[in-house]
């Protein structure tokens, strides 16, 4: 909560540093896979290989690791069918100099009034376990990076969500 307050009030440049996008996500989904798997929420990440590019590795993944952990929650509060396995999926996606991260679940996903007042200021679907800032800190640590994250979702589907950085180069 701390981090997140200062991060929100605090405007920042970002420190970009040669960084391998596809080895920050794999290292970011490493700090929750293990417990989302001791729930049986499966997750995987995959992406585009290619050179380093000039990026702040702690906001960036910062962003990612609230937006794995969000999907990780959609994750638990679905039932899900004997068929159907919990599953958040996160993908670097290379584009020329344009890079995406994805965090993809198939949750309980979100009405469009919800996805609405995501990135407002202490707005949570959480019921008190959230703080309302893990989106609203991401995007504005995304932002101030030059990027931005929007959002895709369906009722009982799931959602995805995606980091689109521009000129990496």
């Amino acid at each position: 909560l701390s981090l997140d307050m200062l991060s929100y009030c605090r405007d920042r440049r970002p420190e970009r540093i040669p960084t391998d996008p596809l080895k920050l996500a794999r290292e970011t989904v490493a700090l929750v896979a293990s417990a989302a798997e001791q729930e049986g929420i499966r997750i995987s990440c995959s992406g585009d290989e290619g050179p380093s590019v000039k990026l702040d590795p702690e906001t960036i993944a910062r962003a990612l690791l609230n937006l794995i952990s969000n999907g990780v929650d959609a994750c638990r509060e679905k039932s899900y069918s004997a068929k159907e396995t919990p599953e958040v999926e996160v993908r670097v996606e290379r584009d020329g100099s344009a890079l995406r991260f994805i965090v993809a679940d198939n949750g309980v996903g979100m009405t469009e009034e919800t996805i609405s007042k995501l990135f407002s200021r202490f707005f949570s679907t959480k019921e008190g376990h959230g703080t309302g800032l893990g989106l609203c800190v991401s995007d504005k640590l995304v932002t101030e990076h030059g990027g931005k994250v929007s959002v895709e979702s369906s009722l009982g589907k799931g959602s995805v969500f995606t980091i689109q950085m521009g000129d990496m180069d």
